[in-house]
């Protein structure tokens, strides 16, 4: 997770709705910075959105969720 990071609540599924009605033909990529809730996990699979974790955390050791430990 981000050091000095908080978790600030957004609009989720409207933001989505906008961006691809505003760009129709594009593909959008969302970071997994080592933690993503529920909520956010099904917005990604609502919008069948292409993830990507952060190579830099993936060396990280503390979380037992990490492939790469």
């Amino acid at each position: 997770m981000a050091r000095n990071g908080k978790w600030v609540k957004g609009p989720k599924e409207d933001f989505f709705k906008k961006l691809f009605k505003r760009f129709p033909s594009s593909s959008f990529i969302v970071e997994d910075l080592g933690y993503i809730t529920a909520d956010v996990r099904a917005v990604i699979e609502k919008f069948q959105l292409c993830g990507m974790r952060v190579l830099q955390f993936g060396f990280d050791g503390d979380s037992a969720e990490n492939p790469h430990c």
